[in-house]
C-alpha cells in the first residue's frame, strides 16, 4: 500500500541484526589508558556501539584509565581469583553505558573524582560482598541492605549468605543488585 504521509496506517515494527560490538581489554600492562587503541582487541577507541569487557589479562592487577568523557553501549569488568582488574573514572570524565555496566568477580569501577553514568549496574556475587562490605566501611558496621538480589538459582548452602549479607536474600532476579535507601 502507499505510504500514508499523515502518518496514520498500521504500525510496523522492524528488527535488526545486532549492532553493538565485543572489544576486550587486551593491554598485558599494570595500567592503560582508556581511549589509546592498542589496549583493545580491535584497533580503535571505545564508542557507542562497543560492548567493552575489561577483563584482567595478565595475571596482576590491572587498572583502565579512563580520563575522558567516553561512552559505550555495554561495559563488564573482570578479574580472576587471583588479579582484579580495575575500571578507573578520573576527575573531569565521564563513562557513559547505554546498556549496563556489569561488575563480575575481581572487577572494580573506581571513581576517582570522575563519574559513571549508566542504567543499571549489575554486580556478581564475589562484587556483591565487596560493594556491600564498602558501605559498611561507609555508613558503619551496623548497615545492612534492605534486600540483596542473585541472577542465580538459590544455592544448596544458603548458611554463607544469610550469614554475610544478614537480609531478606532473592535468587533468581533479573539482575544481581543490592537494594537499600
Amino acid at each position: 500500500p502507499a505510504a500514508n504521509p499523515t502518518g496514520g496506517g498500521p504500525p510496523r515494527l522492524y528488527i535488526s541484526d545486532r549492532v553493538d560490538q565485543a572489544h576486550a581489554w587486551a593491554t598485558t600492562a599494570a595500567s592503560g589508558n582508556w581511549t589509546t587503541t592498542t589496549n583493545w582487541s580491535a584497533a580503535g577507541t571505545p564508542s557507542l556501539m562497543w560492548d567493552a569487557q575489561v577483563a584482567n589479562v595478565s595475571g596482576s592487577n590491572q587498572t583502565a584509565l579512563v580520563s575522558a568523557n567516553s561512552t559505550v553501549y555495554r561495559l563488564t569488568v573482570s578479574g580472576t581469583p587471583t588479579a582484579t582488574m580495575k575500571v578507573q573514572i578520573n576527575t573531569g570524565a565521564t563513562l557513559t553505558t547505554y546498556g549496563e555496566a556489569l561488575i563480575k568477580q575481581g572487577g572494580r569501577i573506581e571513581l576517582a573524582g570522575g563519574k559513571l553514568d549508566s542504567q543499571f549496574v549489575n554486580i556478581d556475587d564475589g562484587a556483591l560482598a565487596i560493594f556491600c562490605n564498602a558501605i559498611r566501611a561507609l555508613c558503619g558496621p551496623d548497615w545492612l541492605p534492605m534486600e540483596v538480589r542473585f541472577a542465580h538459582r538459590r544455592p544448596g548452602n544458603l548458611r554463607p549468605f544469610v550469614r554475610f549479607f544478614q537480609t531478606s536474600l532473592t535468587f533468581d532476579a533479573e539482575h544481581s543488585a543490592l537494594v537499600f535507601s
